[in-house]
């Protein structure tokens, strides 16, 4: 099965669909954290008073063969696993989104699959097929992974997550933004960044 699409084409339709589910918990902004633009001092003066919930979410693209609209498969990578375990320190949960399309042009109609990347599961990637609206697991590790409902994402959010201050918010994104010195100090830091980067919700 092949791959036909980025994970960036992705966030351009996940991204809002996700939103109108957060927007349940209060006023939501998508981000793209860079600590010089969203951590810098104006961002820091204008948000000072701001206390938000901070949620981490990573777009997953399908694998199709053509010809056969009946069967999607997708992957959640062990490195999101890695990264939520983290996150999990920083009271962060962190999220990812499925498209079942088969053609660039059914992104905006198809069925979006949402998934809690549990910090808990172990971190082997995780392989799963969609056929005919039907999810099956193909890992044997997967137990506990599946697509979960829209009040179950808020569920999560109002137990994993903390609403914090502005400044300690743009603080544990930036603290994500590379993998934990303790656990790669021969690394140099330059090469301590994650393969795959998060959109950011900030819901205040």
């Amino acid at each position: 099965m092949y791959s036909f699409y980025t994970e960036r084409t992705a966030e351009y339709t996940l991204v809002p669909r996700f939103l109108e589910i957060l927007d349940k918990l209060g006023d939501v902004a998508p981000v793209y954290f860079w600590k010089t633009r969203e951590g810098n001092k104006t961002s820091q003066s204008i948000h000072l008073d701001e206390e938000v919930y901070v949620i981490a979410f990573f777009a997953r693209r399908p694998k199709v063969t053509p010809g056969n609209t009946r069967l999607t498969q997708g992957k959640i990578n062990s490195k999101l696993f890695e990264f939520s375990s983290h996150a999990q320190k920083l009271e962060i949960p962190v999220f990812c989104g499925f498209l079942e399309a088969h053609s660039i042009f059914d992104l905006r109609k198809c069925t979006a699959k949402w998934f809690y990347v549990d910090p808990n599961l172990p971190g082997t990637d995780v392989v799963f097929n969609i056929f005919d609206k039907t999810w099956e697991s193909l890992s044997d590790t997967a137990e506990g992974i599946k697509p979960i409902a829209e009040k179950e994402v808020i569920r999560i959010i109002e137990n994993c997550a903390y609403k914090m201050r502005w400044d300690v918010a743009v603080e544990r994104m930036a603290e994500l933004h590379r993998k934990p010195e303790e656990e790669y100090n021969f690394a140099p830091w330059w090469t301590r960044s994650w393969y795959y980067k998060p959109v950011y919700f900030l819901v205040k």
